[in-house]
């Protein structure tokens, strides 16, 4: 528990000592153990470096680090890594689909932990500023985790207030 409160409150120090420590206490968990340690170590490096997507080469190591945290964690989804998709698409994105689709992975971030998690002010942000001029495509294959406009709406409306001590 402890763990993953460090990891929701940004605390990087204390969730790489969890982390540390439950790999140790827990062999047969150390992968879990150290996913989230890393995924605390992307949360650190998004908080604290703001040029974190400048250049396409470092869009793709930030994808490829996400993608291993992800692997690692196992099948069920993280709403931390879901948003750190939309927060790629959103940022790189050069067409209106890509802001769609980061808005679904963050409605779909907010749906899966409706008490709130570390990224949940952003998926409430990307949300929140993607109904105020909405896109939906009509004639683009959509992935089965695009959101309606109505779903959109109530992933804010069921979503936990934002934490005031949040870095976000």
């Amino acid at each position: 528990r402890e763990l993953e409160a460090s990891v929701k409150r940004f605390d990087f120090v204390r969730a790489r000592f969890h982390a540390s420590n439950l790999e140790f206490l827990r062999p047969e968990s150390s992968a879990r153990y150290a996913a989230l340690a890393e995924k605390a170590g992307l949360l650190r490096d998004l908080v604290a470096r703001p040029g974190l997507l400048a250049s396409k080469e470092a869009v793709n190591d930030f994808i490829l680090r996400v993608r291993a945290v992800e692997r690692s964690l196992g099948p069920q989804a993280d709403p931390d890594i879901l948003v750190m998709h939309a927060m790629v698409r959103w940022q790189t994105g050069s067409k209106r689909i890509q802001e769609y689709e980061a808005a679904s992975l963050a409605a779909r971030a907010l749906r899966l932990s409706p008490r709130g998690f570390a990224l949940a002010p952003l998926a409430r942000a990307y949300v929140q500023t993607f109904l105020e001029t909405p896109y939906l495509p009509e004639d683009v294959g959509l992935s089965r985790y695009a959101a309606t406009l109505s779903e959109l709406r109530e992933s804010l409306a069921a979503a936990a207030v934002d934490d005031p001590d949040s870095p976000l």
